[in-house]
């Protein structure tokens, strides 16, 4: 299985959120062409690491492909509960091969729950 990685790192936006809520992540990807990616037949998943830790891995989330070129990843209640800090947030794509892909990678900040924004 091999990995590939052909995007700049941290090339998404940062993400910010709450712990202890749920929170959907939507994706659409395209090819170093800007071609839509045809995601027939792989797998997409999410991974959540302590950015000072970055191969720490504390979340792996499976997803679901909802369209030719599109996934979305459901972060339930339990998935954050009890998280606070600065986590680099991966979103995975695996071809029908077993290849492995990731095409971006974000800044997540979590909020603890007792806190506000």
């Amino acid at each position: 299985m091999g990995v590939s990685i052909y995007d700049e790192i941290n090339s998404m936006e940062d993400l910010g959120l709450i712990a202890g809520n749920t929170f959907t992540l939507e994706f659409e990807f395209y090819d170093q062409n800007n071609v839509a990616l045809d995601l027939t037949g792989g797998s997409v998943s999410y991974r959540l690491a302590p950015l000072a830790r970055p191969n720490a891995t504390i979340l792996d989330i499976t997803g679901t492909i909802t369209g030719l070129n599109t996934a979305e990843i459901i972060l339930s209640t339990s998935d954050t509960e009890g998280l606070g800090g600065e986590y680099i947030g991966q979103p995975r794509l695996a071809d029908f091969q077993g290849d492995l892909f990731i095409p971006a990678q974000q800044e997540v900040i979590i909020i603890e729950d007792n806190e506000s924004l």
